[in-house]
C-alpha cells in the first residue's frame, strides 16, 4: 500500500517554493536597483563641477569653477599658466628638483616623454649650486582656447649678486581632455619689450 501525502505537506511545499521565488524575485530586483545606482552615480560623477582654487584666489576667497564637458575658461587657463610657468622657471637650489617634478606631473605624456630625462639632469645641476631664479610675471594673454603668453622679468642670482635680469616671454599650449588641462609645450617666444 502507498501512502498518500497529506495535503498539509504539499501545501506547505508549494508555499516553500512560492517564498523561494519570492526571495529570488527580490534578490534580481534589489541587483537591478544597485546596477541603477551605480550607473547614475558613474553619471553624476562625470558631470560634477570641479572648483580649482590657486594660492592665489584662496587669499582672495574667490574660486573658479570647472565642468568636464564645458569649454576651459580662459580666466581659469590665465591661472593655470602663471602656475604652471612658477614650477618651471621660479626656484631655489634646495627646491629646483620638487618643482621640477611637479611641473612633470602637469605635462602631457609626450612632453614628458621629450623632457623628464632633460629637467632631472639640469634639477641635479643646480642643486649643486646656490643659485635663486624668480620669474615675474607682468602681462598674462590668452592667444586661443589653448594656449597662454606669459610676459616677465627672469631674475637669477647666484649667493648675493644678480647673475642676470632680462625681460622674456613663455608661450604655454595645453591639451584638455575630459576638462582636465595638461601642459603640451612650453616655449620661450623671446625677450619682452617691456623693460622690467
Amino acid at each position: 500500500m502507498k501512502e498518500r501525502k497529506s495535503p498539509a505537506y504539499l501545501e506547505s511545499l508549494v508555499n516553500l517554493s512560492r517564498e523561494r521565488n519570492a526571495w529570488k524575485q527580490i534578490s534580481y530586483l534589489l541587483a537591478t536597483v544597485c546596477v541603477l545606482l551605480s550607473v547614475a552615480l558613474v553619471w553624476m560623477r562625470a558631470d560634477a563641477p570641479a572648483y580649482i582654487v590657486p594660492y592665489e584666489l584662496a587669499l582672495a576667497g574667490e574660486k573658479v569653477e570647472v565642468a568636464p564637458r564645458s569649454v576651459v575658461d580662459p580666466q581659469y587657463l590665465t591661472y593655470l599658466a602663471e602656475a604652471d610657468i612658477q614650477l618651471l622657471t621660479s626656484w631655489t637650489a634646495d627646491t629646483v628638483g620638487t618643482q621640477y617634478q611637479r611641473f612633470l606631473n602637469r605635462v602631457s605624456r609626450e612632453l614628458r616623454a621629450q623632457k623628464e630625462v632633460e629637467l632631472i639632469k639640469e634639477a641635479s645641476q643646480l642643486t649643486k649650486g646656490v643659485a635663486i631664479q624668480s620669474f615675474y610675471v607682468k602681462k598674462t594673454e590668452v592667444l586661443n582656447k589653448t594656449s597662454v603668453r606669459l610676459t616677465g622679468e627672469l631674475v637669477r642670482w647666484e649667493g648675493e649678486r644678480v647673475a642676470f635680469r632680462t625681460g622674456i616671454r613663455y608661450r604655454i599650449e595645453y591639451v584638455i581632455e575630459n576638462g582636465y588641462a595638461e601642459v603640451n609645450s612650453v616655449t620661450v617666444e623671446g625677450k619682452s619689450d617691456e623693460t622690467p
